[in-house]
């Protein structure tokens, strides 16, 4: 009798066992699934504060360049290596101000410096500057300028390809009042 509990313990044993590691199998399974599918359908994800693109672009893909950052002429202007001006799409820096400390931001990050740029809907503004999202390695300069309060979310023509998330960022800063949103009366 005890030898057949025993065999009776150890089937169960076995059986739950066997059945943990299925369940475990599956869950994985499911999740792996469900990460796969947000994966598909999401064409941005803000990453600890970065913006970071499904499909990785490489120079030469249609609507990208790489380009020298010669100088940074103002928080969201910059001249390139061969004398174009490149205004960064999204965003705009006061006139007022916080503009010295967006200046001093953009030189930090960019100048001197091989970036991406990705162009939109609109390729130049009224005074004939390129209009640009600027990239540094995986970084969306134009949105760190905003999350970080150095410049306002500001949208330009049918530009949008990136609207949501320099809105969100903008909405983050305003909340934390990080940057201009603290030190200038902006409404």
């Amino acid at each position: 009798m005890r030898r057949q509990i025993v065999q009776i313990l150890v089937g169960i044993g076995i059986s739950l066992c066997g059945m943990a590691a299925a369940l475990a199998l599956s869950e994985n399974v499911r999740l792996h699934k469900a990460v796969e599918a947000l994966s598909a359908t999401a064409d941005q994800q803000v990453v600890q504060g970065r913006v970071m693109g499904t499909n990785t672009v490489s120079v030469g893909d249609e609507g990208y360049e790489s380009a020298w950052v010669e100088q940074v002429a103002g928080g969201d202007t910059l001249v390139l290596g061969d004398g174009r001006v490149v205004k960064y799409l999204g965003i705009t820096v006061p006139e007022n101000c916080y503009r010295q400390e967006a200046l001093l931001k953009n030189i930090s990050l960019v100048e001197g410096r091989q970036v991406l740029l990705e162009t939109d809907a609109d390729d130049q503004d009224e005074q004939g500057r390129l209009l640009r999202y600027v990239w540094l390695d995986d970084m969306l300069v134009n949105e760190v300028m905003v999350r970080e309060g150095y410049a306002y979310a500001e949208p330009f023509g049918h530009s949008i390809r990136y609207e949501r998330v320099i809105n969100q960022a903008e909405s983050l800063a305003r909340t934390q009042k990080v940057g201009l949103w603290g030190a200038c009366s902006v409404e």
